[in-house]
């Protein structure tokens, strides 16, 4: 491998964007390790504090995405970021409630249905920063940077 065989670039996706992608089959994040003896009240309360932090305007850390020739998109890493904006915006929408809330209690018990259209907003326009890894890249390149970021 050489520095030339690295072929990524840096987007930020807005979580609307995201959510497209998901509406459309054309990015998967599913990670089946995730799953292994996960506390379903820890997962909510993660999720509720990644719903508030976009909404507060507070950085979360940059994910990784491979891309293939079909245009469609891998995560890397990145995987619970993903999901949640797929449980709280698509696949579970209006089912799923916040809660323990820290920075906007008021907001606890309500789903992304029951947010107002300024907090709806919010949530939409909130850029992830993302690293690609474009179709180019080898598959040795592409396995050393999950080795990388395990």
């Amino acid at each position: 491998m050489e520095v030339k065989d690295l072929k990524y670039i840096q987007v930020d996706f807005s979580i609307k964007d995201i959510c497209e992608l998901s509406y459309k089959d054309k990015i998967s994040f599913d990670d089946k390790r995730m799953y292994d003896n996960i506390d379903e009240d820890d997962f909510h309360i993660h999720l509720s504090k990644f719903i508030e932090s976009t909404i507060i305007r507070f950085p979360v850390e940059p994910a990784w995405l491979m891309l293939d020739n079909n245009d469609d998109y891998t995560v890397i890493k990145g995987h619970k970021t993903f999901i949640y904006i797929d449980y709280f915006l698509v696949s579970l929408k209006g089912f799923v409630k916040l809660e323990k809330l820290a920075y906007l209690p008021e907001l606890n018990g309500l789903s992304y249905s029951d947010l107002n259209k300024s907090y709806q907003s919010k949530i939409e326009e909130y850029e992830i920063p993302c690293y690609v890894v474009l179709p180019e890249a080898s598959d040795d390149v592409v396995w050393d940077i999950f080795q990388r970021l395990k």
